[in-house]
Parts: structure tokens; sequence; C-alpha cells
């Protein structure tokens, strides 16, 4: 959402940004505020409410945000990188020794490309071995996607929340080589289902 200098906060859920023309922006961040101010003087957030209704005593107790300040390029993926990887940093989970399998280990599972198309989870489909990989968009415009794995897919189906196909043939994903290609609509949600 963009919105002018305004004296009082406004909602995001983890940034502000303020763009300079030609230049790289600068963004406030924070992992648990939500209360932004921008002016013609700055950025500002809000970080303890002195309210009394559900907290009659919002000051008292240990509190711990993390607030971060950044440059970021002006364009729509930038800032929402910057933002997840602030707040959302990666976690590691070691799988047991002795797994089976035949990818290489230098390898990654998938790589992503589409500016302002994010992922928003990979899992194990609920009824088959398909890969489940949730995309979604910020651009206000349709934006080519594509995911490029190790091996090439057998099929590619987009599916709904419930991971069911969908019925839509026009948009279904295309497998180039070793990648599926697609195109999303602006400010969507997308579903794909990946078979080897």
């Amino acid at each position: 959402i963009e919105r002018p200098a305004l004296p009082h906060d406004v909602p995001a859920t983890s940034f502000a940004l303020a763009p300079v023309a030609g230049a790289r922006a600068l963004m406030l961040v924070s992992d648990s505020k939500y209360g932004f101010r921008g002016t013609s003087e700055g950025l500002a957030i809000t970080l303890i409410r002195s309210s009394i209704d559900p907290d009659p005593w919002p000051e008292i107790g240990e509190h711990r945000i993390r607030i971060g300040i950044a440059l970021v390029d002006d364009n729509r993926s930038a800032p929402g990188l910057c933002a997840r990887a602030f707040n959302h940093p990666m976690h590691v989970l070691p799988l047991q020794q002795g797994q089976q399998g035949n990818w290489p280990l230098q390898h990654s599972l998938f790589s992503l490309q589409g500016e302002g198309v994010f992922l928003s989870a990979v899992k194990q489909s609920e009824e088959s071995g398909s890969l489940v990989i949730r995309l979604y968009s910020v651009s206000d415009q349709a934006e080519a996607v594509r995911l490029s794995f190790w091996q090439k897919p057998a099929q590619a189906v987009l599916s709904n929340l419930m991971e069911q196909p969908l019925p839509d043939q026009e948009n279904q994903p295309i497998i180039d080589g070793p990648s599926v290609r697609l195109v999303m609509k602006p400010y969507s949600l997308q579903t794909l289902c990946i078979t080897w």
C-alpha cells in the first residue's frame, strides 16, 4: 500500500519504505510491531502504546523487539525479500544419517525466478508423493515465474489449497526441460503439485 506522509500510525505487517526517485529506498523493519508512521522527516515505529484495555499495564515487563534499518532497491521484490530475511531467518533441520536418494549433494531442490513473486511453502502432498509449492505475488501486474529443478519433472499441475487439481486449462504450468514456467496474476496465490 502506498500512502502519503501522515502524522499518525498506519498498520503494516513488517516494514515501511521511504522511496526516493532514482535512488535506493530507506526501509524500517520490525519483527513484531506494526504501527508505522511516515512523515516528511522520516520513518517511525511505535514500540509500546500506553493503553488500559485489554492490557492495563503494557509498559511493565520485559520486551524483546527487533528493529532493522536497511537501504534496498526500490522494486517489487527487494523490500519483501529484505523483510523476510530479517524476520524469518533460515532454520536448519538435520536429517538422520544414511538417508537414501539419488540427487547430488551440491544441488538445491529448486530455484525461483520472478519479480514480485515469493515462496510461501514447500511440503509433500497429503495424498501422494508430489512436491507442493505455494507461491504468492505482490505485483500489480502479471508476472512470469520460473522454477528450475535439478531434474526434469514428469508433471506440474495447478491445484487449490486442498491440493486438488484446478480445471483452469489456460494457465497451467509448462514443463521446459528441468524448469517449470507459469504466469501469475496480480496479487494472487498459486499452489503447484510437481511429480518426477
